[in-house]
Order: structure tokens, then sequence, then C-alpha cells
């Protein structure tokens, strides 16, 4: 399992990276192909990937990155409401087959993937620096969590959703996240200017951001204890599906795009 998930982050991390790097059209083309199947991947553990309600979402997500790219984040918000109206039609024409529940459900998964991983391709947008600390949030703290609880963990943190987590791999993770965006704060830390206070501004975001995606993590795993699945999907030896590769990703990028916003107008 090790063996397999060093593989996959030494083939997928450098592709990443280098998408980041160019920006532009082919990175929104990619994150949007991630939402998609991420989003297949929720709608098949409610039973609905067959169902119209996921093509409504899937057209609507790309609506979503369409207007966000050309015109700005404002868009996102007219994107949930047609989405919204649409799936309420939706279940108002096929009230047999279409429920409120699978309405909810459905909506909740537009919002939850579709339309924060706009936000990350605003950010990118935005900054290709500031979008390395999602990776350092997410991805960073993961790794070091997954190194820090094999070798000091004891106590269990969440033993119904996620037994193998652990306090000390949780502290592990924040910390090791921390010291990595300090270091890449330090080495580019002219590249953050437009931050207050760099360093100490990468920390705090990075350490409340790391912690969201942990919660990111722990959301996923209830949505699959709730439908009784292991994985979300195979498409990463080792991980898993694209949900469970990004899960932590989706809660981490709302709170640093944000939180560097309002960073940057008080500077």
């Amino acid at each position: 399992m090790l063996k397999e998930r060093v593989l996959t982050a030494v083939i997928g991390l450098p592709l990443m990276l280098l998408l980041m790097y160019f920006g532009g059209i082919p990175f929104a083309v990619v994150i949007f192909a991630a939402s998609v199947i991420g989003l297949f991947e929720y709608m098949r553990c409610l039973g609905l990937e067959k169902s119209p309600l996921f093509v409504v979402c899937a057209v609507m997500s790309a609506a979503a990155f369409l207007l966000t790219e050309l015109f700005g984040k404002e868009y996102l918000f007219v994107c949930s409401i047609c989405c919204f109206l649409l799936l309420s039609a939706a279940m108002v024409i096929k009230f047999d087959r279409i429920r409120f529940e699978h309405v909810t459900a459905s909506f909740l998964g537009f919002v939850y993937i579709p339309v924060i991983l706009a936000l990350f391709v605003l950010l990118r947008e935005k900054s290709l620096y500031y979008v390395i600390f999602v990776l350092i949030a997410a991805w960073g703290s993961d790794t070091c969590a997954y190194f820090a609880g094999r070798a000091f963990g004891k106590h269990r943190m969440a033993p119904v959703l996620s037994p193998k987590k652990t306090w000390e791999g949780f502290a592990g993770g924040i910390l090791g996240a921390v010291v990595l965006a300090i270091v890449f704060a330090l080495i580019f830390r002219e590249k953050l200017s437009l931050l207050p206070a760099p360093i100490l501004s990468v920390s705090l975001v990075t350490a409340v951001a790391s912690v969201a995606g942990v919660a990111g993590d722990l959301f996923a795993s209830a949505i699959k204890r709730t439908f009784g699945i292991k994985d979300y999907g195979k498409i990463f030896p080792g991980h898993g599906g694209m949900m469970d590769r990004i899960d932590s990703m989706i809660f981490c990028t709302p709170v640093i795009y944000f939180a560097f916003e309002v960073l940057e107008k008080l500077h």
C-alpha cells in the first residue's frame, strides 16, 4: 500500500505542479475534469450516477468553470442558484422518481465539489504561489500526519470515521505543514509581498487550512460510512478514487482563497 501511494505521488505531483505552473485554460480544464469525476463518484454513492440530476450538476459545473474563468467568482453564486432551480424543476417533473432528499444531496454535491474547485482555479489566477499553499495544507499535512501517526500515534482521533487517525498524527500534520509553508515563504518571500507580515500570515493560514483539510477528510469518510463503501473509486493506486485524493483539498481551498483575499485588503 505504501509503495503504491508513493509511486502515485511521484508521478502525479510533478504533473500537478507543471499544470499549476502554466495555469490558464489547460489547468482549468484538468480541474474541471477532476471535479466532474469527483461529482460522479459522489453521485454513485447515492445511486444517482445515471439520474438526470447528475446531468444537471455536470452541465452546471461546466457553466460554473466557464463563467468564473471569464467573468469572476460572482458567477459561482449565479450558477449555484441556477443549479438549485433546475434540480427543483426536475423533482417537480419527475416526482414519482426524484425525491426531495435526492435534490438536496445533489445540490450539496454541486457546491461541495465543482463550486469549491472553481475557487482553486481562481486562486491560481491570483497567484501561482498562493495555490501552492493548498497543496501544502492538504497533501503536505496529510503526509506529515501519516508519518507522525506511525511514529507516535496512540490516541485515536475519530475511531468510527477514520480508525487510523490519531491526535499525535493530527498535531504532526499541522506542525509539518506550517514548517513547509514557512520554508516556502522564506524562499519566495518577494512573491508574497501583497500579504502583511508574509511569514506570519502564511503560518496562520496554513495551520487553519490544515485543520480544515482534516475536517474535509473526515467529512468524506462520513459520506462513505453512510453508504457503506471503503473508497470512492480506484483511479489512483494506493489512494482510491478522485474524491479520496482531493477530499482535504476541497476544504482547504476556500479557507486559503478567502484568507489571502482578506489579508491582501488589510495590507
